[in-house]
């Protein structure tokens, strides 16, 4: 599947209260926990998935990495790990390679991954994994993103425990074998935001429902006019958000209204790891009335991309601190 030309789409499909399933149409129900009640939710459908794609073609423009990078195609597969039995929205791209051999044109990639974690303090399949699973509105829990550079396919997914986990293997068939538009190796990573990155260690265990409870009391507080939806995932180590209708919050020009989509995740070990994953867009017209249609909002990487980093860690602190006074 060819995408199309850029063009304005919904930011987020009706993200409703919980992210685990696929539709219906794919084989899949789940229940996920919603502010502390049982619902039965399903994702969004393959159709409604695409349709949201556009949105981050734009993403890509905007930053300049479609310099480097061309989306094929989205459809339902299997997890790429084996031992994970269930199906997955399957995003599949292409690296813009200049180098004609196997050996030469992966090089070339991993010299870019490296400056781009350097710029980034994240890997370019981890930065493109976070961005699909945001800019669609689906759980990372039934997300893969693949990179193929000729015939290696690099996927990036969720593990079992939720961390984020980078595999490579050879295609079966290569999808596509056009001309690639040869590029500069030297070209430069951008500097996009850098949410997620960072763990934050807390002695104390954390419930999702209690996770939830003090971001809905933290927004009510600092927005009275946002509208706050939430969902603890099965497994208690995911909880998302979304956030609406603010002005202020990350962006201090208060002529811009903002909304977030947060991923939090909750990893155990010898002291609870979070990690935050937080996604923002804007639209002008903040002062007096009321919030404009989803085409009317911009993604806020790379314009306000320091702004989201720093608003990111202090949510993440703050949430930690939080807990701990519980």
């Amino acid at each position: 599947m060819q995408f199309p030309a850029l063009k304005s789409q919904a930011w987020i499909v009706p993200y409703a209260l919980a992210l685990v399933a696929f539709a219906t149409t794919m084989g899949v129900a789940s229940v996920a926990r919603a502010e502390g009640t049982l619902v039965q939710q399903v994702e969004p459908s393959l159709e409604v998935v695409r349709n949201n794609i556009p949105t981050l073609v734009s993403w890509l423009q905007e930053t300049g990495l479609a310099e480097h990078l061309e989306l094929l195609r989205v459809r339902g597969a299997d997890h790429p790990d084996r031992d994970v039995q269930r199906r997955v929205f399957r995003l599949e791209t292409r690296w813009r390679a200049k180098a004609q051999t196997r050996e030469e044109a992966l090089a070339a990639f991993d010299a870019y991954d490296r400056r781009f974690a350097k710029v980034n303090a994240q890997r370019f399949g981890e930065k493109l994994f976070v961005k699909f699973v945001q800019v669609v509105g689906i759980s990372p829990l039934v997300a893969s993103v693949h990179v193929h550079i000729l015939d290696t396919d690099i996927a990036t997914f969720l593990g079992s425990k939720g961390e984020l986990k980078t595999t490579d293997s050879t295609l079966r068939s290569v999808l596509v074998r056009a001309e690639i538009p040869r590029i500069a190796p030297e070209v430069t990573a951008p500097k996009l935001a850098l949410s997620g990155n960072k763990f934050m260690v807390t002695e104390t265990g954390i419930n999702p429902d209690e996770v939830l409870a003090l971001l809905r009391q933290k927004y009510a507080e600092r927005q009275p006019e946002a509208r706050f939806r939430g969902a603890g995932i099965e497994g208690d180590f995911f909880v998302a958000f979304v956030v609406e209708a603010m002005r202020g919050e990350v962006i201090a020009d208060q002529n811009y209204w903002e909304r977030l989509r947060g991923d939090l995740y909750l990893l155990p070990g010898s002291a609870l790891q979070l990690r935050l994953h937080l996604d923002g867009r804007f639209a002008a017209g903040g002062i007096g009335g009321r919030p404009p249609d989803d085409s009317g909002f911009a993604d806020m990487e790379p314009r306000f991309a320091e702004q989201l980093t720093t608003y990111a860690n202090e949510l993440l602190l703050q949430v930690r601190e939080g807990m701990r006074e519980r």
